[in-house]
């Protein structure tokens, strides 16, 4: 493959895995890059690996000791409406979301999107829900509608010294139409990244059904 690098030869983690073209089979490490395995391709040919774009946010991240930070907190990749394999992350002060699409012969990222946090702090559907400028977090993009991401914020106070948590929301936000959806959650029940595939074509009929004004 022509954008391909030498496999890595530390410490690779797999932190999500999905297909491409039905015969490309795709693990990512998000502070590294992603490894494919062509299954068309003979044994010597195989495998090959693919950078994270150099112009992703480092979040002062040291690749050798991973388990100091989750980076599934602020980016993730996904294979977007079967046709663009796309990386989403959130800059180092939580206030950017930053789209790269891989070009379709997997030899570069090109940054495609650029969405500021404060967008949806003003948006008409935000205010109504009585929240604070949250600072959001777990990006997930939809695997069934280009440019839509779902992200998580937590409502948190000190009182007394003490962390309180105040409740949780999923937020869907359509880049490209500037559209945002909140979603109280009943208990602060989302930790850790979601699955992309069907999830997104759930939420949005879930938000649709529960959610008709927002």
């Amino acid at each position: 493959m022509s954008g391909s690098h030498p496999l890595p030869s530390s410490r690779f983690s797999i932190d999500l895995c999905f297909s491409y073209r039905g015969s490309l089979l795709c693990w990512v490490d998000l502070l590294r890059g992603m490894l494919l395995c062509d299954l068309n391709q003979d044994c010597n040919n195989k495998f090959s690996f693919i950078n994270l774009p150099q112009d992703c946010p480092t979040y002062d991240v040291n690749p050798e000791y991973p388990d100091i930070v989750r980076p599934d907190e602020f980016r993730s990749m996904a294979c977007v409406c079967a046709a663009h394999i796309k990386l989403i992350a959130l800059d180092e002060y939580g206030l950017e979301l930053i789209v790269w699409t891989l070009s379709p012969d997997l030899s570069g990222w090109t940054m495609t999107c650029k969405y500021n946090v404060e967008k949806i702090w003003a948006n008409v559907s935000y205010q109504p829900a009585r929240l604070r400028q949250l600072a959001p977090s777990l990006p997930v993009l939809s695997i069934h509608e280009d440019g839509v991401v779902y992200l998580v914020v937590n409502d948190e106070t000190i009182v007394d010294r003490r962390l309180v948590h105040k409740g949780q929301y999923l937020l869907r936000v359509d880049m490209e139409n500037d559209e945002v959806r909140v979603s109280p959650q009943p208990t602060r029940r989302i930790c850790s990244q979601l699955f992309a595939s069907e999830f997104s074509a759930h939420r949005h009929t879930a938000f649709t059904a529960s959610h008709p004004v927002i």
